[in-house]
C-alpha cells in the first residue's frame, strides 16, 4: 500500500436541510425517511484526509472502475471529488428522536433521477467529530466492504442480538481514518505484543467519587494503579531511518490499533545482550508465539490493542463466527485486579491477536504515521486555564508580562519590527497569516503603502488580537511541549526480564530526562485541559547514561522535545489531568517564578493531593445494535460537548479561592469548600473529555452548574449573582463594555488572571509611547500602484478573474473570518475549498501585466467616497438600456424590469448561460461594452447629451447577449462597492496566484510621506 497525500472533496449537508418523504419501499408507506436533492459544487467543502481508511477505498474504487468502468473518484481542477460520501452535520436541539433515528435506521436517500435513489448508511466518526455532531455516511454498495474492512473482516450488519459499548465502538472503529502523514511497514511477525504493566502504590490523593448523583471526595493515603505503558510502544531506529524521518516518535494508527513509538535502537540492544546466539535467540511474547529476536521492531503492550477491549461483551454463542469470538478464559498475572480479566479464543483461526496480524499483513503491513512531536522552540506562549491556578503574585504577573508590553509598544510605534513580526521574523511567534507576506512586500517596495488605510486597518486589528491575546492570558514564557515518554528502559528490558526489570526504576518521583538537558535542572510541567493548582508539576533532571545510549530522541538540530517519566510511584499521570503515553504533550517551563510557585503548591497539603476519580463508566449491557433511537441519543449528547464550559468554571472558583485570602473577600468563609468544589470540577472535566469514548449515567454540566449556583451572592437588589472575574469579560470580546464598567469601577480580584487584565487595562495610561503618537495622513490605495497603461489588455480575462474572484471573496465573508488577519477560527475547510477552485481558475487565464493593470484599476478605483455618485450612474445606465431596448430588457429580466427589483446580475448571467446552451453564435464584445459603459460614466450622465449618445450606440447593437452582459455589469454590486476588507482579501488573492506581476504594478519611488 502506498502513501498518496491528496486529500478528497466530499459534500457536506445539515441534517437541518434534509427533506423528509414517504419511505420507497411500497411496503412501507407509512413510513418518513430524510431525502436530500443533488447539491451543487460549493457544497463539496468537507475533505477526507490521507488515511489508511481512504487508501483503501481508493483500492476498491480502481477496481470497481476496471471491472464496471465507473469512475466514483473524478477530478476537476486538478482537485479529487467523490460523492460516495457525505459528512452529515447534526442539527442543535433535536426534539424528535424518533424521527431523527431514521437518519441511522434507513439512511438518507439522494435524488439522482426522476424516481431514482441513490441511499446513504451511517458509516464512521471520530471523537472529535462526534464531538462536533458530524457524522460520516457512506453509499450503501461500499459498506460491506469498507466496514467489513475495518472489522478485520466480518460484517457488523450481524450485530442485530448483541449489546455493545456503542461510545466506544465507534471511536475505535474510526482509528483507521486518522489523518495521517506517512505510512511505514511493520510486519505483525516483527512485533513483539507484552501484557501490560500496572504498579499499586500508596500515596496521598484526593479521591473524587459519585453515589446516585451525588459527587463526594476524601484526601488520605491511598493505593493508587498506574498502567505505565498506557499508549505507547517502541520501534527500532530502522523503521525511522526507512520512512527518511528525523524524529524521536511516530503517533502510529491500524485496525482498533494506536499507540505511540520511541525512537529506539531495538536491534543493537538485543545484540548486545545475545551476543553470540543473536541470530538464532527468540522471545515469547505475551501470547505464547515465538518471535525471532533479530526481526523484532517494534516492542508493544496489550493498552495499545483496542479490540481486547470489546472481549467481554462476545462469546461464541452470540458471535462465533466474529473477529473478537471470545472462547478460552485466559487467567491473567497476580499484579492485575480480577475484574480486568481477558478472555480469548482458540479454535482452527486462532485468536483474536492472529486475525488482527493476518489482516495487518494482508493490508501491506502499512501503519499510518499521524504525527511526530513538536518542532523545538525557545518560548511557548500560558494559556490561561495554566497561569489563573498558579498562585502568582501582582508583582509575578509584571515581571512575566514585561516582554509582552514591550513587543506591543515596539508593533504600535515600529513598522519595520510590525513587518517582520508579522512575517514570521525573529520576533514573530505566530505564523503567517493568509495576508502578511502580502502587506509586507508591497510595504518594503513602496513604505508609501504604510499610510493607506488598509495597512493601517490591518495593523489596528493586528494590534487589537495581541492585545486580545494578552487579555486572554497567553504570555509568553520560556518553554516548549514535551511528548510524555513513560520508563523506556523499563520496557525495553522488559521484554527480555520481565521479573527484574522494574526492580530498580532509573527515575523517581519527581525526576525527569531531557536529551541535551543539564544534570539537576527543573522545569514546572503544565499539560492542557489544566484545571487546579493540583495540576502543576515540576520535575529535576537527570543525565542517564542508558537512555542516552539506546534511545534516539534527540533530532538533529540538537533538541529534543521528548520528556522521560517514571509513572512507578508517582501519580504523574493524574498530576497532569488524566494524561497517558499515545502522545500527550506537556509544557516545558523554564522560569524561575514559575518554578518558585509551583514548589510553594506543592508543600500546601490540600493542593499536593491530586484529584482521581473513582467513577466507572456505564457498563449495563451497553447499547442494542438495533436501537438507532438509542445510538442517535448518545451522539446527541456528545455533539457540543461542554468541556469549554466546564473549564471556565474551574478558573471562576480559582479566582474566588486566590482571592480568598484577601481579608475582606466574600470568599474567605469557604476557602476550604472552594478547592473541594474545584478538585470535582477537575475530574468533571477529565470525564467530560473522555465522553468521546465512555459513556456515564450522569451530566457533567449539570453537575458543575449545580456547583457553579452554591457561590453566588447577592448584589444590590437582593437577587443573587455569580461573580464573573474581569478577566471573564475581556475573554470573551462580546463582553468588553461590562469588563471596562467593571474595571473602571476596580472590582478587579485578588487572582492571577484579573492581575494580568489589570496591566493590560492600565496599558494605555502607562506608556507614554501609546498616547503620544504622531498620526499620519492617510492616502489612497490607488497611489501605491502604477495602473495607467492597461491598454490591450484581453477584457474577457479580466471579467473572469474578477467575477471569480467576486464569487470567492463573497463567499468568505460568509464564514467565520477574523477580519485582522483573514485566518478562520471555523470553516476552515469551506476557505481551503474555496480558494483552491478560486486559485485554479485564475491561473489558467495566464494573464498579463497589461491585465494585471486593468483589474487592479477596476478594483482600486472605487473608494467608498464614489459608492453613491457609482450607485446613481448605474440607474441612470440601465434607465437608458431601458428606454431604447425595452423589449430586449423584458425578455431577458421577465417582468421584474425595474433597476429597484433587479438587485443583482443573476437575470443577466441567466440569459447568457442559456443562450450559450441552446448554441447562441454571436459572442459578447466585452471590450465595446465596458468602453461604452466607462465612457458613459466619464459624462455627466444626468445631461441630455449622455443620454443621446448612449442611445446612438446602443441601437446600432442587436445581440441580445451583449444587452444581457450590460445589464449583469450594472446590477452587480461589485461594480459600484468595493469595502476595505473586501479590496484586502482580492489583493491577498492576486498575490497568492499571481505575486510578481502584482508586485510590479507597485511604484518603487516613494512619491509622498
Amino acid at each position: 500500500m502506498k502513501m498518496n497525500d491528496s486529500s478528497i472533496r466530499i459534500r457536506a449537508i445539515h441534517e437541518k436541510d434534509l427533506e423528509w418523504i414517504d419511505h420507497l419501499d411500497r411496503e412501507k408507506q407509512d413510513l418518513k425517511v430524510p431525502c436530500f436533492y443533488k447539491t451543487p459544487k460549493e457544497k463539496y467543502t468537507e475533505f477526507l484526509r490521507p488515511s489508511l481508511d481512504l487508501l483503501h477505498f481508493r483500492k476498491v474504487c480502481d477496481a470497481l472502475q476496471e471491472t464496471t468502468g465507473e469512475k466514483v473518484i473524478f477530478r476537476r481542477n486538478d482537485v479529487e471529488y467523490t460523492d460516495a460520501f457525505l459528512m452529515v452535520t447534526k442539527s442543535e436541539n433535536q426534539k424528535n428522536v424518533e424521527e431523527a433515528a431514521f437518519l441511522y435506521q434507513h439512511g438518507i436517500y439522494e435524488s439522482v433521477d426522476l424516481g431514482e435513489y441513490v441511499r446513504y448508511v451511517p458509516y464512521k466518526r471520530s471523537g472529535n467529530a462526534a464531538k462536533k455532531g458530524k457524522h460520516i455516511f457512506i453509499r450503501e454498495d461500499f459498506f460491506d466492504e469498507m466496514m467489513e474492512w475495518t472489522w478485520l473482516g466480518y460484517s457488523p450488519k450481524k450485530l442485530k442480538n448483541l449489546h455493545l459499548p456503542y461510545v466506544e465502538l465507534k471511536a475505535y472503529e474510526a482509528l483507521v481514518n486518522s489523518n495521517i502523514k506517512d505510512v511505514v511497514y511493520i510486519h505483525p511477525d516483527e512485533i513483539l505484543l507484552l501484557d501490560d504493566k500496572k504498579n499499586v502504590f500508596w500515596t496521598w490523593a484526593t479521591m473524587v467519587d459519585q453515589y446516585e448523583g451525588e459527587f463526594s471526595l476524601e484526601r488520605n493515603h491511598m493505593m493508587i494503579k498506574n498502567n505505565v505503558f498506557d499508549g505507547e510502544c517502541l520501534i527500532d531506529n530502522s523503521v525511522f531511518e526507512m520512512a527518511k524521518k528525523d524524529a524521536g516518535m511516530m503517533l502510529l494508527r491500524n485496525f482498533f490499533f494506536k499507540s505511540c513509538g520511541f525512537r529506539t535502537d531495538i536491534q543493537g540492544y538485543y545484540r548486545e545482550y545475545f551476543g553470540d546466539e543473536y541470530e538464532t535467540a527468540t522471545l515469547k511474547d505475551y501470547l505464547g508465539n515465538k518471535r525471532q529476536v533479530r526481526k523484532i521492531k517494534m516492542i508493544v503492550t496489550v493498552s495499545s490493542f483496542k479490540l481486547f477491549k470489546f472481549a467481554q461483551f462476545f462469546s461464541l454463542n452470540s458471535w462465533n463466527d466474529g473477529p473478537f469470538a471470545w472462547g478460552k478464559r485466559i487467567e491473567v498475572n497476580d499484579d492485575v485486579m480480577a475484574d480486568e480479566s481477558m478472555f480469548l479464543f482458540d479454535d482452527e483461526n486462532g485468536n483474536a491477536y492472529d486475525l488482527w496480524c493476518r489482516k495487518v499483513e494482508e493490508n501491506g503491513c502499512a501503519f499510518g504515521v499521524v504525527k511526530h512531536e513538536e518542532e523545538h522552540r525557545e518560548k511557548r506562549r500560558f494559556t490561561y486555564q495554566m497561569l489563573n491556578p498558579m498562585h502568582f503574585s501582582e508583582d509575578d504577573i509584571r515581571t512575566l508580562m514585561a516582554s509582552d508590553i514591550e513587543k506591543f509598544v515596539k508593533l504600535r510605534t515600529d513598522c519595520d519590527f510590525y513587518e517582520s513580526y508579522i512575517g514570521g521574523g525573529r520576533e514573530s511567534d505566530v505564523a503567517a497569516s493568509y495576508t502578511s507576506q502580502f502587506i509586507v512586500n508591497l510595504a518594503r517596495k513602496n513604505p508609501l503603502f504604510r499610510q493607506t488605510d488598509i495597512y493601517k486597518e490591518k495593523r489596528s486589528n493586528d494590534l487589537r488580537k495581541f492585545k486580545q491575546k494578552l487579555y486572554e492570558g497567553k504570555l509568553e514564557i520560556e518553554a516548549d511541549y514535551y511528548t510524555l515518554c513513560s520508563m523506556p528502559w523499563e520496557l525495553l528490558n522488559y521484554s527480555i526480564n520481565p521479573g527484574t526489570a522494574f526492580k530498580q526504576p532509573i527515575l523517581e518521583k519527581g525526576e525527569m530526562y531531557i536529551a541535551g538537558l543539564p544534570e539537576g535542572k527543573q522545569l514546572t510541567l503544565c499539560r492542557n485541559p489544566h484545571a487546579c493548582a493540583s495540576n502543576v508539576v515540576y520535575a529535576t533532571n537527570r543525565v542517564i547514561p542508558e537512555l542516552e545510549k539506546w534511545f534516539y530522541f534527540r533530532r538533529k538540530d540538537g533538541f529534543s522535545n521528548i520528556v522521560v517519566i517514571s509513572p512507578w510511584e508517582w501519580d504523574v499521570m493524574e498530576a497532569l489531568n488524566g494524561a497517558d503515553f499515545d502522545s500527550d504533550e506537556a509544557l516545558g517551563i523554564e522560569n524561575e517564578i514559575v518554578l518558585k510557585r509551583a514548589k510553594e503548591l506543592g508543600e500546601d497539603e490540600r493542593i499536593s493531593a491530586v484529584p482521581h476519580a473513582d467513577i466507572s463508566s456505564d457498563k449495563r449491557g451497553g447499547v442494542d445494535m438495533e436501537d438507532f433511537g438509542q445510538q442517535y441519543r448518545i451522539d446527541d449528547s456528545l455533539a457540543g460537548n461542554k468541556i469549554g464550559l466546564i473549564s471556565n468554571y474551574t478558573q471562576v472558583l480559582n479566582s474566588y479561592y486566590w482571592d480568598s485570602f484577601r481579608e475582606d473577600s466574600p470568599y474567605a468563609a469557604c476557602r476550604d469548600e472552594l478547592y473541594d468544589d474545584i478538585q470535582i470540577l477537575a475530574v468533571l472535566m477529565g470525564l467530560e473529555i473522555d465522553k468521546a469514548k465512555h459513556a456515564y449515567t450522569f451530566e457533567a454540566q449539570q453537575v458543575a452548574k449545580d456547583i457553579m449556583d452554591k457561590y453566588a451572592l447577592e448584589d444590590e437588589n437582593g437577587r443573587k449573582r455569580r461573580k464573573r472575574p474581569i478577566f471573564m469579560c475581556y475573554i470573551d470580546e462580546k463582553r468588553h463594555g461590562e469588563a471596562a464598567r467593571k474595571a473602571a469601577e476596580g472590582l478587579w480580584l485578588d487572582c492571577p488572571m484579573d492581575y494580568v487584565a489589570k496591566n493590560v487595562y492600565n496599558l494605555y495610561r502607562t506608556e507614554k509611547a501609546l498616547v503620544q503618537l504622531k498620526p499620519e495622513n492617510t492616502i489612497s490605495l490607488a497611489e501605491v500602484f502604477d495602473v495607467e497603461d492597461y491598454k490591450g489588455c484581453d477584457a474577457k480575462k479580466v471579467e473572469t478573474v474578477l467575477t471569480k474572484m467576486e464569487e470567492c471573496v463573497r463567499e468568505l465573508k460568509k464564514t467565520n473570518i477574523n477580519k485582522a488577519d483573514l485566518e478562520w477560527a471555523d470553516n476552515a475547510a469551506k476557505k481551503e475549498a474555496l480558494l483552491s477552485d478560486t486559485y485554479l481558475l485564475m491561473e489558467k487565464n495566464k494573464i498579463s501585466l497589461k491585465e494585471m493593470k486593468r483589474i487592479l484599476y477596476l478594483l482600486l478605483e472605487k473608494e467608498p467616497a464614489d459608492r453613491m455618485k457609482k450607485k446613481a450612474a448605474a440607474e441612470a445606465f440601465y434607465e437608458c438600456l431601458l428606454v431604447n431596448n425595452k423589449e430586449a430588457v423584458e425578455e431577458i429580466l421577465g417582468e421584474a424590469f425595474t433597476f429597484a427589483q433587479s438587485k443583482d446580475g443573476n437575470a443577466g448571467k441567466d440569459y447568457i448561460e442559456r443562450s450559450k446552451q441552446v448554441g447562441e453564435k454571436k459572442q459578447i464584445n466585452y471590450a465595446k461594452c465596458n468602453k461604452l459603459f466607462e465612457k458613459f460614466l466619464g459624462t455627466d450622465y444626468r445631461k441630455k447629451e449622455a443620454r443621446t449618445l448612449f442611445g446612438a450606440k446602443i441601437k446600432k447593437e442587436k445581440n441580445l447577449l451583449n444587452i444581457a452582459y450590460m445589464l449583469q455589469t450594472v446590477l452587480e454590486k461589485r461594480k459600484f462597492a468595493v469595502l476595505k476588507t473586501e479590496k484586502l482579501m482580492s489583493l491577498a488573492i492576486l498575490y497568492q496566484v499571481w505575486p510578481g506581476l502584482l508586485l510590479e504594478c507597485v511604484q518603487k519611488d516613494c512619491v509622498k510621506m
